[in-house]
């Protein structure tokens, strides 16, 4: 079999300054004072509590039921907490004042009507409890619960949702994580 003669010639990388020019907005981060681009310090002190919130970020660690006791069958769920003002007027969570509730449902749920169903468990956290589940992560202050259960759910998916109670005002709700059951 014969070489190909049309295929064309490799490129060649620019030479001399023009090989430069991707590294330019780099230098351009690094001149400006930012110690990493799109990287955002974390305080080692968390941020003081605020009242009102516009915005629920919910996450499962991990994306399971989680056994804790060693025993068969799962025990809970874990889950992580963040909260935002928006537009944001910082780029990292807040910590709240207020009450963190955790709804389950043993359904899928969309998310306009849970707010009307009545859920099959509910966990609370306020106060002191509220601020033991306070953990500092890479992207900012949250929080970190357990939700622990005495008998796992009988329904193959369920649906996971937080609603912060501010002192005053309405509820923020979470968008819905829907969870499937499927370790028991």
């Amino acid at each position: 079999m014969l070489p190909r003669t049309d295929t064309p010639a490799p490129r060649r990388p620019p030479a001399g300054p023009a090989r430069l020019a991707p590294l330019l907005p780099l230098a351009a981060a690094l001149l400006a004072g930012c110690p990493q681009p799109g990287r955002v310090e974390v305080p080692a002190r968390p941020p003081r509590p605020v009242a009102q919130i516009d915005k629920i970020e919910l996450w499962m660690t991990p994306g399971t039921p989680v056994n804790w006791d060693d025993q068969p069958g799962p025990d809970g769920f874990q889950v992580q907490v963040r909260f935002y003002r928006l537009p944001p007027s910082a780029p990292l969570p807040l910590t709240v004042q207020g009450t963190v509730e955790f709804l389950m449902f043993d359904e899928s749920v969309a998310e306009p009507e849970i707010r009307t169903l009545k859920p099959a468990r509910t966990w609370s956290f306020s106060g002191p409890t509220l601020q033991e589940c306070l953990a500092r992560s890479i992207v900012g202050w949250g929080y970190a619960m357990r939700l622990p259960w005495e008998t796992p759910p009988a329904a193959r998916i369920v649906t996971l949702a937080a609603v912060y109670h501010p002192p005053q005002g309405p509820a923020v709700w979470s968008a819905p994580i829907h969870v499937a059951m499927s370790n028991r």
